[in-house]
């Protein structure tokens, strides 16, 4: 009920007051409250609140930019990119999920400066090695991914007819809301695999356990991907992985160690993939362990990414109290 409420608010605050309003009203209200508190960082993400990283410039604050996907120059987005590449230059520092993501803003802010990588981190990690071995006589092929066009989920459909059709006990289960939910519930139901198909909806946290205990396999087949939370969480868990080679996964999932790459937009390629992994128990296990070991690196820990983030925040603190001292000297 609260959410629908809060809903309608939004939609009717959308339609009275425009965007650019609501973009100086925000700005009043940062410039009212760094007046009794200066802020050591203000850190920004996505461009579409890149505004502020003028302000903050004026006012002598360090900040940081951080971008979490590939920047997609489409009709919809391409104009704001546009118009918000000044403003990302006046971050005092950047950081990006991935290489990929790395690459992608340069490409539209064509800066050189140095853009520090952070990737993303697993809460709750499991302690003990889970077990990778299958269900007796059945196959789970999951996939935990908000329900909109870019994660490429009626490809998925049109991939698990015909492996549902060819593997008995194969069936999939799929994690998330979002708009597209009831047109994929009836696309899988016109290719005749609706019992085949779960949709667990949107989760609490801490249900990722029961989800990830129930899961043989982990496919993800987006079409543009930052990185891929949902593949970390697998390999924390000791899930082998199906995933498009899009962004940055390829930088996460190694091909044929810890999972199966396949082109985006191809369901023939991926069923065959995931058939593969649906026959070949031992290399889900392998693939299973092998990303497991991955994620006990350490790279995707709660402690690296706090350590990264903090170095940043010193660097970016060292950076504007060195340019306002060369100011105050001027």
């Amino acid at each position: 009920m609260w959410r629908s409420i809060v809903g309608r608010w939004q939609g009717v605050l959308g339609r009275i007051i425009h965007q650019d309003r609501l973009d100086a009203l925000l700005l009043a209200t940062l410039s009212a409250f760094s007046f009794w508190w200066r802020p050591d960082i203000v850190h920004v993400f996505r461009w579409e609140l890149a505004f502020v990283l003028p302000w903050a410039d004026r006012r002598g604050f360090a900040s940081v930019y951080s971008e979490l996907a590939v920047p997609a120059v489409t009709p919809e987005s391409g104009q704001g990119w546009r118009m918000h590449v000044a403003d990302l230059r006046r971050a005092t520092m950047i950081t990006a999920l991935s290489k990929a993501v790395e690459k992608g803003l340069r490409q539209v802010t064509k800066t050189q400066r140095r853009i520090v990588i952070i990737p993303p981190f697993v809460r709750d990690a499991p302690d003990e090695f889970p077990s990778a071995l299958s269900h007796v006589g059945n196959t789970t092929i999951t996939c935990i991914a908000r329900l909109s066009p870019e994660k490429g989920l009626n490809y998925l459909m049109l991939a698990a007819a015909p492996v549902v059709g060819a593997r008995k006990g194969v069936t999939f289960l799929i994690a998330g809301g979002g708009p597209l939910r009831e047109a994929l519930i009836q696309q899988a139901e016109s290719l005749g695999i609706g019992d085949k198909v779960r949709f667990y909806g949107v989760f609490p946290r801490h249900d990722l356990f029961r989800i990830m205990a129930m899961t043989d396999i982990l496919v993800l087949p987006s079409l543009t991907e930052g990185m891929g939370y949902a593949i970390v969480e697998a390999m924390a868990y000791g899930k082998p992985v199906v995933a498009t080679a899009v962004g940055g996964v390829p930088e996460v999932v190694k091909h044929q160690k810890t999972g199966l790459l396949v082109p985006p937009r191809d369901p023939r390629r991926l069923a065959e993939a995931l058939m593969i992994l649906v026959d070949d128990e031992e290399m889900r296990v392998q693939m299973g362990m092998a990303g497991r070991r991955s994620f006990l690196a350490g790279r995707y820990s709660v402690e690296a990414f706090v350590a990264a983030n903090l170095a940043v925040y010193e660097q970016a603190r060292s950076l504007t109290t060195s340019s306002n001292s060369v100011v105050q000297e001027q």
